[in-house]
């Protein structure tokens, strides 16, 4: 692994995704793509981008890790095939996480703030660890003061195994075709923000950059209201 260490901050953010690749997320490969790519491209220009990494990690029938990267050159490829061992990911996602982040404080002798956000469609299938064994390693994340997020991404599947699990933050995305904006909005929203704080958001993670999100929205439309003055022909 050719994982990024040359830090010259003294504010290091080190962010991992999870990202489902199982068989069910074959129809929504194109979205998942444009989001990333979206997402990406939101941290152009964004003064917080010299301190971030982040690793793009898959998984379906097994975990593949993915390189620690500076944000703007993070690994937006994606196909989807295979059983969902959603339980053995995240143990070894979180063992992967760990050994970075030891490793970067040990080179800069600076402590990171650290995020760990997991997207799936569904709950485990065909795995080869147990929810009792994926909540033991998510419980060390959280104990590390790390952030911890699930995405519950479908209406085949609900935030509740995030919840079960001990992640801090938790969020529904029930319509699948919204995937795009999804990556591009909140959750790009959500690690700007996490990155520019004192203290972590740890639950509040997805649930400031959604109320964010509809302000802005709200906003927009009152504007548009506020412009159109069509009204005054029916006078």
């Amino acid at each position: 692994m050719n994982n990024y260490t040359d830090f010259s901050s003294d504010k290091i953010n080190i962010n991992l995704i999870l990202l489902d690749e199982s068989s069910s997320m074959n129809d929504d490969t194109e979205n998942v793509i444009s989001g990333m790519l979206k997402f990406k491209h939101k941290f152009d220009n964004f003064p917080e981008s010299s301190s971030i990494v982040i690793s793009m990690c898959r998984f379906s029938d097994a975990f593949t890790p993915g390189e620690f990267k500076k944000i703007q050159d993070m690994d937006t490829s994606y196909e989807a095939y295979g059983n969902t061992a959603l339980n053995y990911a995240i143990i070894q996602a979180v063992d992967y996480l760990k050994s970075y982040v030891d490793l970067v404080e040990e080179m800069t002798k600076i402590t990171p703030r650290v995020t760990f956000v997991v997207f799936s469609d569904g709950e485990s299938w065909r795995d080869y660890a147990s929810e009792k064994d994926a909540k033991r390693a998510l419980d060390k994340a959280n104990n590390l003061g790390w952030t911890t997020g699930y995405v519950a991404f479908g209406k085949e599947v609900s935030a509740e195994y995030g919840k079960r699990l001990g992640f801090m933050s938790v969020i529904d995305v029930d319509e699948r075709e919204t995937v795009g904006t999804f990556w591009a909005e909140e959750l790009s929203k959500s690690f700007k923000e996490q990155s520019q704080r004192v203290n972590p958001l740890g639950e509040q993670f997805f649930s400031r950059a959604i109320k964010s999100t509809k302000s802005e929205n709200y906003s927009s439309k009152s504007a548009q209201a506020l412009e159109d003055d069509s009204w005054i022909d029916s006078i």
